[in-house]
């Protein structure tokens, strides 16, 4: 979304919360969607610092949320959720969108530190434990993509112009892509929506630039749940793992490395409900799926090659061996 359309919904935005607004900024804090800072008057009339984003799409859906949150912070998992605003529901409709306000917080910067990423693979799995009793018919069901001929056909040529702008030699590489994306809709896909894999509430944005970590030293708190639905966790825990460190500034220019996978992995499975052996027996496929559903986008319609350090991430994405790399045990 360009920026002068977050000009517009901005101030559309702004009017829909009303005399509750103290101040108010109509630039967006994030890049690729309107995220806004303000003060705006809290349930009590104090003035309360708050980001207001967008949120799911139907009211239902969206109190939904408010509750699957609010059960997280119940169970002790640092999540955030929204806040009351004096004279406003709390759910506003503009621009045709649910808007929630939710409180400002900040937190050191991400240093990349082996220390952080243990912390966030431990924050995930207390965050699957705490969800894996929760249900709510009003949260959204995760989404199996129906790949046609033609859209397997266009990724196809959109990897292979990648290949050749970033890894001209690569005709391997290539072939590879071509092979996997050609067999996606009758191999990976059904291995794994087929599975009745072990399913619940997750984020399915489970990475660095959604996760503020505490000074402390204790668990990251999750800020973005918009983009979660019911689905399986083996999917949400591969893609944290693939897309961890995508867009963060700094940018440590690839992936987790073996070692920091193994401190994320071990974290996450001391707190998360035990795999399956249906699930252990799935990851490798897990991840596969993952690459190749939201990789080949990022490398694509999604790409974001010219944030810093985002090139050679995403060339990372490009050359993984992501078997090789993140394995369920050294």
């Amino acid at each position: 979304m360009p920026p002068d359309t977050f000009l517009t919904t901005s101030a559309i935005v702004r009017a829909a919360f009303g005399d509750a607004v103290i101040s108010w900024s109509e630039l967006s804090i994030y890049p690729w969607s309107p995220v806004f800072r303000a003060t705006l008057r809290g349930a009590d009339g104090t003035p309360t610092d708050v980001v207001v984003k967008r949120s799911m799409r139907t009211r239902e859906r969206v109190d939904a949320l408010a509750r699957w949150q609010r059960n997280l912070v119940e169970a002790g998992v640092p999540a955030i959720t929204p806040i009351a605003i004096d004279g406003v529901d709390a759910t506003v409709e503009a621009d045709a969108m649910s808007w929630i306000a939710y409180p400002f917080v900040s937190g050191p910067p991400w240093d990349a530190s082996i220390e952080q990423i243990e912390l966030a693979g431990l924050a995930l799995g207390r965050q699957h434990a705490a969800s894996a009793t929760f249900d709510d018919p009003d949260l959204p069901r995760f989404p199996w993509p129906e790949p046609t001929p033609e859209r397997v056909a266009e990724d196809v040529g959109e990897i292979a112009s990648v290949v050749a702008n970033e890894h001209p030699d690569g005709q391997a590489l290539a072939d590879r892509w071509t092979d996997e994306l050609t067999l996606f809709p009758t191999t990976i896909l059904p291995a794994i929506r087929d599975a009745d894999l072990p399913s619940f509430p997750v984020t399915f944005d489970y990475r660095v630039t959604n996760l503020v970590f505490s000074p402390d030293g204790a668990l990251p708190l999750m800020v973005d749940f918009e983009n979660g639905d019911v689905g399986p966790r083996l999917l949400d825990l591969a893609h944290a793992v693939l897309l961890f460190a995508l867009e963060t500034n700094p940018n440590p220019g690839r992936l987790l490395d073996a070692g920091e996978w193994s401190r994320f992995r071990d974290a996450y499975l001391a707190a998360a409900p035990p795999l399956s052996d249906v699930e252990r027996n799935l990851w490798p496929t897990a991840l596969t799926y993952v690459r190749l559903e939201f990789g080949t986008w990022h490398l694509t319609e999604g790409a974001e090659w010219d944030w810093p350090g985002n090139r050679p991430f995403l060339r990372d994405i490009l050359t993984l061996d992501e078997h090789a790399r993140f394995p369920l045990a050294d």
